[in-house]
């Protein structure tokens, strides 16, 4: 990749962090329907402990949701604001892909980590091994925000707002969605932690994000 669509990437990427710095409201969303859902999860259960499985189950169903609310954002903002063909003439479509999709990246998995202490807390959660947790958290976060960003972009661009977004969302996260889920209660104590299905995780983060990359030119 040349020096100046690096650097263009990396812009792209500042300008998302400074503007969700000076709109803190959007990120205090998100924050909030996650510890909503899982506070709500929580009483409902009155102390009982759920099996490994269904604790992994809700915690990224809660992940899942709360990147759902906030991530059609990155293109529609974008549109509201009046913004999107200056972005247009400004940067090539695979530095704004790359400087989203960065962005999107870190987000959830800033996300996921602060929320994952929460949810270990209040569901009362074993982990085995912390260092294996962060990376499946890390691993499911880039998966899901390489594929979101794609899809955000694709509703933006149909004009469908977020009826498409929701619709196309689930079935392409679902395998990185339901791998992490796996991972996640092996290492909440349901079976041994099978170092391959981290490797599919991984392997899912860099075809979605080729995939995004060959298909975005197309979009934008």
């Amino acid at each position: 990749m040349k020096s100046s669509s690096s650097n263009k990437i990396m812009q792209i990427f500042q300008k998302e962090i400074k503007c969700a710095l000076r709109n803190k409201s959007s990120f205090l969303t998100c924050l909030m329907f996650g510890v909503t859902v899982i506070a709500c999860v929580s009483f409902a259960l009155q102390g009982n402990v759920l099996e490994a499985k269904m604790q992994a189950s809700i915690f990224w169903i809660a992940l899942f949701f709360t990147f759902m609310s906030c991530g059609e954002g990155i293109f529609a903002d974008e549109v509201k604001a009046g913004t999107i063909l200056a972005l247009r003439i400004y940067g090539d479509g695979q530095s704004v892909l790359w400087g989203k999709m960065l962005y999107n990246a870190v987000f959830l998995s800033v996300m996921a980590v602060v929320l994952a202490p929460l949810y270990i807390m209040f569901m009362d959660c074993d982990i085995n091994n912390l260092f294996l947790f962060a990376l499946v958290l890390i691993a499911g976060a880039i998966g899901v925000a390489s594929s979101g960003t794609l899809v955000a972009s694709l509703s933006v661009s149909a004009n469908s707002g977020k009826g498409i977004f929701a619709i196309l969302m689930l079935p392409v996260i679902l395998p990185v969605l339901l791998l992490s889920v796996l991972l996640t209660s092996q290492l909440m104590g349901a079976g041994d932690f099978e170092m391959q299905y981290l490797g599919a995780v991984i392997f899912y983060d860099v075809i979605s994000a080729v995939g995004a990359s060959v298909l975005f030119d197309y979009v934008w």
